[in-house]
């Protein structure tokens, strides 16, 4: 390869190294001479002086290439190793700072798990009570709730998390402002309606007996009203269990006494003694039930709440139970 030197002076912008331009028609390469590099082609330098910290590439034209000496070299080759490790240290901190953040959010679901709990414990006090939760999302799953005065046999809760520093406090209502939505679950037993009913005569009400089927329900009983005097009937009735915004009603009610179908106004007038059955504003946020289903010992109301995977979870006791 036959090189030709034009013997033209220059300065390798931004430092005091002379280089020199020479010419080849050869092809595009590089080639160490001595204590010198040259860069062939116009490409590889418009790239040197890229990635160097230089203002801007010598006047060049195409076929033309230039020489530098190593110690422009050394500043180029300081500058891209500085690139480098620049690239290196945003590596490693990626590697550290997930699990860090990971680790940051893992105590963060705990302490809203262990809140939560605490919350729910204080408000329902049921027999058990165990809370996930992950990110902005919790799951809570309770055994012998109390709502209206009746046991509820299993509660779930698949809840979104909108104002994380209302846990901050310890008032129940703090429920409230925490859980923006969620979707639930109650599965309310035949013989927790007995047994509550048997304890209380509601609204007129004594000895009055439910009796679960897939159909509905059928219910009988003595009811005691003043009029004129007091009027005491044994009736027997039946109906389904229905979902409303505010609570579980009895819905499509058919009363009879000595088996005599009684009007509709009567009918009415009776059954608001009893509805609603469940109270939903004893739940301090707002949970979505879709469906009610029966079946010969029990009544499902359910959201189709969803279990959470992973997460923290904390589980509460009554303290007599610590």
């Amino acid at each position: 390869m036959t090189w030709k030197n034009l013997n033209t002076s220059c300065w390798v912008p931004g430092t005091k190294t002379a280089c020199q331009v020479i010419y080849t028609n050869t092809q595009n390469l590089s080639k160490s001479i001595g204590n010198k590099v040259i860069i062939i082609d116009k490409e590889s330098l418009i790239k040197l002086f890229y990635a160097s910290p230089f203002s801007h590439t010598p006047d060049i034209n195409a076929g033309e290439v230039i020489e530098v000496t190593f110690n422009a070299m050394f500043h180029v080759t300081h500058w891209r190793i500085f690139q480098t490790a620049i690239v290196i240290t945003a590596i490693l901190f990626v590697i550290l700072a997930v699990p860090l953040c990971e680790a940051r959010a893992d105590v963060a679901d705990t302490e809203m798990a262990q809140r939560i709990a605490s919350l729910l414990g204080e408000k329902f006090s049921p027999d058990s009570l165990a809370v996930t939760v992950r990110e902005s999302r919790a799951y809570a799953e309770m055994r012998g709730v109390v709502i209206s005065g009746i046991r509820i046999d299993s509660m779930k809760l698949n809840a979104l998390l909108t104002n994380n520093q209302a846990v901050l406090s310890d008032d129940v209502d703090a429920l409230t402002a925490l859980i923006g939505y969620s979707k639930g679950e109650l599965i309310l037993l035949e013989d927790d309606v007995n047994a509550y009913f048997d304890a209380n005569e509601k609204s007129g009400f004594s000895n009055l007996h439910f009796d679960f089927s897939p159909s509905g329900f059928k219910a009988n009983g003595l009811f005691s009203a003043d009029f004129i005097f007091t009027l005491r009937i044994r009736l027997a009735a039946n109906g389904i269990l229905g979902l409303r915004p505010d609570g579980v009603y009895l819905e499509n009610v058919v009363i009879r006494v000595e088996n005599v179908r009684q009007p509709d106004a009567l009918t009415n007038q009776i059954i608001s003694r009893v509805n609603p059955l469940l109270e939903f504003s004893d739940i301090p946020f707002k949970v979505e039930f879709d469906t009610v289903a029966m079946d010969d010992s029990s009544a499902k109301m359910s959201g189709s709440p969803e279990a959470i995977t992973g997460g923290s979870t904390a589980i509460w006791k009554r303290r007599s139970d610590s």
